[in-house]
């Protein structure tokens, strides 16, 4: 008996040992083991999409940015925007994302002059982490205006200032400093967990990351040339209400506990460390004399009947239970106290909704593809005459904007 014991103990050292040894290699040589994993972790920000990560067809640029590289200085004559944001800056890849159409539609509006738009933004950031990488890797890039674009439907929500998104492994993992064991070596974070573990997690994922929902929009490249003030054709028509998974419903009804009255105190200080961040962006840019707007993002819930009768009844809630457009409402008051432009994208989702169409991915709070094209031009109707405004003689779209007052979209103008 006693000599089976002492085989058992030799056997538990040995596997503990070899345990320990693998998580002291995969803590050394993590970029070898978990350098194609599509996250990777930033001291500053907590992690980063990694330096020209593949997703779908497409590769990330030098910064993880879902965009092409570009030349850090700047080309004398030309414009450069850096758009802030979220997921929503990734979905469609670089051309049919959003700040791709923005691009585009002010090349177009302005063929005489070189006009750049920088998607920069990762995935599952708030405006917290916005700030740093704006100050880390967007700065770098000398823009002339900033554009930071605010999805009110979780932004707000995910702002947790006790809370600190890092990747371990490859796999993003949520902690709370100051209450959870958290050290760097050799670089990398240290946590109560597993690397040994989180490395089969991340190639058990590897073919359900970030980007896989996105494959198909990527085989299919939108058809969609005008949202705004046109109605759609038959085959762009929404033509029955949505079908909602359960996932999408429970996400929904967590995230959407901020638009209720009755809760606002607990979220008082997830408002309190955005108001922070936009006044920490808005010195980071008037230093530079870089101009400056907030565009707030909205929730399919707050103008899709369907998808609010499904919250609603999911949640078994009232309509009244919730202030729909609770986050543009805190936002707009605190950009027009402090000088910060701010566009509010919501009536012209709600009137192209009436119309007719459909502008988010099923089960999702993304955009499709005419979402993109909407938000895009929206976009470039309130940066057309700053631009305008910024290149004397840019000719083009710019003649049409003489002799129309132009509100300067610097801090404090």
């Amino acid at each position: 008996m006693r000599r089976a014991l002492v085989t058992l103990a030799k056997l538990v050292a040995a596997a503990l040992a070899t345990f320990l040894l693998a998580e002291g290699i995969l803590l050394a040589f993590d970029d070898v083991f978990f350098g194609r994993a599509f996250y990777g972790f930033d001291p500053d920000v907590g992690f980063r999409v990694r330096s020209h990560a593949r997703y779908g067809p497409h590769a990330a640029n030098e910064f993880g940015f879902n965009d092409r590289d570009y030349p850090h200085e700047r080309a004398p004559g030309s414009f450069r925007v850096l758009v802030l944001g979220d997921s929503f800056n990734w979905t469609f890849g670089p051309d049919g994302n959003y700040a791709g159409k923005l691009e585009e539609r002010l090349q177009q509006a302005l063929p005489d002059r070189r006009i750049e738009v920088i998607n920069a933004g990762y995935p599952q950031t708030h405006t917290g982490q916005q700030v740093e990488i704006l100050r880390k890797f967007g700065l770098q890039y000398g823009p002339d205006l900033v554009v930071l674009g605010f999805f009110t439907g979780n932004d707000f929500y995910d702002a947790d200032p006790d809370r600190m998104r890092i990747v371990v492994g490859g796999v993003a993992t949520d902690i709370r400093p100051g209450q959870q064991f958290y050290w760097i070596l050799f670089g990398q974070p240290l946590v109560w967990k597993s690397r040994l573990a989180l490395f089969a997690e991340d190639r058990w994922s590897e073919l359900r990351r970030v980007d896989a929902g996105q494959r198909e929009q990527f085989a299919r490249p939108s058809a969609v040339e005008r949202v705004h003030d046109v109605a759609p054709s038959a085959a762009e028509r929404v033509l029955s209400a949505p079908v909602l998974s359960e996932s999408y419903l429970a996400w929904l009804q967590r995230r959407m506990e901020f638009a209720r009255p009755s809760q606002a105190a607990r979220f008082r200080h997830h408002e309190n460390y955005v108001f922070e961040s936009l006044r920490a962006m808005r010195g980071l840019l008037a230093e530079r004399g870089v101009g400056f707007l907030v565009a707030a993002y909205p929730d399919a819930v707050q103008l899709d009947p369907g998808v609010r009768d499904a919250l609603l009844q999911h949640a078994g809630l009232a309509a009244s239970d919730y202030e729909w457009d609770r986050a543009q409402r805190l936002l707009r008051g605190f950009c027009a106290e402090h000088g910060i432009a701010f566009v509010d994208l919501l009536p012209a989702f709600r009137s192209a909704q009436r119309r007719g169409w459909s502008l988010y991915l099923g089960s999702d709070s993304h955009w499709n593809a005419a979402g993109n094209v909407l938000a895009a031009e929206l976009l470039f109707d309130a940066l057309l005459p700053q631009v305008c405004a910024a290149l004397p003689g840019a000719g083009g779209a710019c003649e049409s904007t003489t002799g129309r007052p132009t509100r300067s979209l610097r801090s404090g103008s």
